[in-house]
């Protein structure tokens, strides 16, 4: 049974998303992204009829941080869609994971290092017009691609290991152009199906997809223990709670000091019982997300339905945080 699902708002597009869904069902592979769009998901829990809360993807080609813009028209877009991304809790650097395989830690490098590059033309650029970056995503996650590919027994914490290695200098580089402390530190593999051959074997099977949700709000509650100086917490899920338990006595405060598109998260905090842990079985959690939909607690269901798959075995194979 499916337990949450993401509901697109507009119609037009989620045809869009669903064509290409069906496609992979029948064994073809969707084309890349090759243009800047914004879609707004409703996160729904399945038990109920109202969305928990709304999820905002900026989706964007990855072939834009290892080549210059072509023409002035795609400057543009970029330059829309780096502005668009200063509205974001949190921002997911894509790496291929085929390109890792076949080309290396170079591959990495060199995205880091253009990344880098067109955020500093693009931050130059809006400083130029009068238009300073004031608030950039601290939060990232470096989700490599199509895992797939990789052995079952391959972790995102060797996928760090790999590219913490050999590439500590870019990540630094990277980091201090967005201003970020934390960035380089989270890893997560993704694959949306099962492929071989350039062919979807089975376009049911994938990983890390539906962590994104909990892992962007475990990203923002890691920072909010930053900046309360509590220590974010590290290694996988099971670790991080352990570490963000001593928010809970400080939550009702936090308000007081917090930018505003921080603030809604503190009702979220409470609800995430983070004293609870993630030692209880997945079950159990599935049971609370049902007890709370029944009760139309929407939030209550949502955060129930996160932490069943923050508590999974797959979870602790597919997200690794290496620092506080």
């Amino acid at each position: 049974m499916v337990r949450k699902f993401f509901a697109v708002e507009d119609t037009s597009r989620g045809n869009r998303l669903l064509s290409r869904y069906y496609k992979m069902e029948r064994g073809e592979f969707p084309p890349g992204t090759d243009y800047y769009e914004t879609y707004s998901f409703n996160f729904m829990v399945h038990e109920l009829h109202e969305p928990s809360f709304k999820i905002v993807w900026y989706d964007y080609p990855g072939r834009w941080w290892e080549n210059t813009p072509s023409d002035a028209e795609e400057k543009q877009v970029r330059r829309k869609a780096f502005e668009d991304l200063l509205q974001c809790h949190i921002g997911i650097l894509l790496v291929d994971g085929e390109r890792l395989n076949n080309d290396g830690i170079s591959y990495v490098n060199c995205l880091l290092d253009q990344f880098k590059n067109e955020i500093r033309n693009i931050r130059d650029a809006l400083a130029s017009d009068g238009k300073p970056i004031t608030d950039f995503p601290k939060q990232w996650i470096i989700a490599l691609s199509k895992a797939d590919i990789l052995p079952e027994s391959k972790t995102a914490e060797d996928i760090c290991k790999t590219i913490v290695s050999d590439g500590s200098e870019q990540l630094e580089g990277l980091a201090k152009v967005i201003d970020s402390k934390d960035f380089g530190c989270q890893y997560l593999l993704i694959s949306s199906v099962k492929g071989k051959d350039n062919k979807v074997i089975n376009a049911h099977q994938y990983i890390g997809i539906q962590l994104i949700a909990p892992i962007a709000l475990m990203s923002v509650l890691a920072e909010l223990a930053r900046k309360v100086g509590r220590g974010g917490g590290y290694g996988t899920f099971k670790e991080i709670f352990i570490k963000l338990k001593s928010l809970v006595d400080c939550v009702d405060k936090m308000d007081d000091f917090l930018p505003k598109k921080y603030q809604v998260l503190t009702h979220l905090l409470k609800v995430m019982q983070l004293q609870e842990g993630l030692e209880k079985s997945v079950d159990f959690f599935r049971g609370e997300q049902a007890m709370a939909a029944q009760k139309g607690e929407k939030i209550d269901a949502a955060i129930s339905a996160m932490k069943a798959e923050l508590a999974s075995d797959a979870a602790q194979r597919a997200f690794y945080r290496n620092q506080q």
